[in-house]
């Protein structure tokens, strides 16, 4: 059975991407991005992005990028730095 939750968080985390990606910012209105599942991707139709995701220590995490935008990870030994905590990556 598909869990439905963990999809919609993947697509709203994607749309929150693009958003800070495209410079528009919470100006927006989340039903004016339209990202898809294509062909296994996440994708915004005629954009020319991509989006990455990766979940780690229990925070789901997408990056939204050019097709020709190589995307590299990096988390600190203990995790993603998360606000209020103290560190940097």
């Amino acid at each position: 059975q598909p869990d439905f939750s963990r999809a919609f968080l993947t697509l709203w985390t994607a749309k929150e991407a693009y958003v800070k990606w495209s410079g528009v910012g919470f100006q927006w209105r989340p039903k004016s991005v339209c990202v898809q599942w294509v062909d296994g991707n996440l994708t915004v139709p005629d954009s020319g992005v991509r989006f990455v995701t990766m979940e780690h220590h229990g925070v789901l995490v997408a990056v939204c990028t050019t097709l020709e935008e190589p995307v590299a990870w990096h988390w600190p030994q203990n995790g993603p730095i998360l606000p209020g905590a103290t560190g940097s990556c």
